[in-house]
């Protein structure tokens, strides 16, 4: 069975501009350890991803599933997007911050 983890916090980090945020670590729930998550960079998550793991986030109450992409605002890769993501809002971007 496929692990599927939820992504519940981001740490974002200015980008090289500093005209706008870039996700710099996510933060998911696991249950290797109780009641903190765990905080990993894009790098390791799409690592993860490779090897048949998924990651998602809640929308309306519905998982959406994590993958990789590119920032909408300036392309930067490798990125995290959702298929729930707009031009403007990256859901991701908008979890509480850790």
């Amino acid at each position: 069975m496929a692990l599927d983890y939820e992504i519940k916090s981001v740490r974002l980090t200015p980008s090289d501009d500093d005209s706008h945020l870039h996700i710099e670590l996510i933060g998911y729930a696991s249950s290797h350890v109780e009641g903190e998550e765990i905080m990993i960079p894009i790098a390791r998550a799409l690592q993860k991803m490779a090897f048949s793991e998924k990651f998602h986030v809640m929308v309306n109450g519905e998982p959406v599933e994590v993958k990789a992409g590119k920032c909408a605002t300036c392309g930067i890769e490798p990125y995290l997007v959702t298929d729930a993501d707009k031009p403007d809002f990256n859901q991701i971007e908008e979890l509480p911050q850790k």
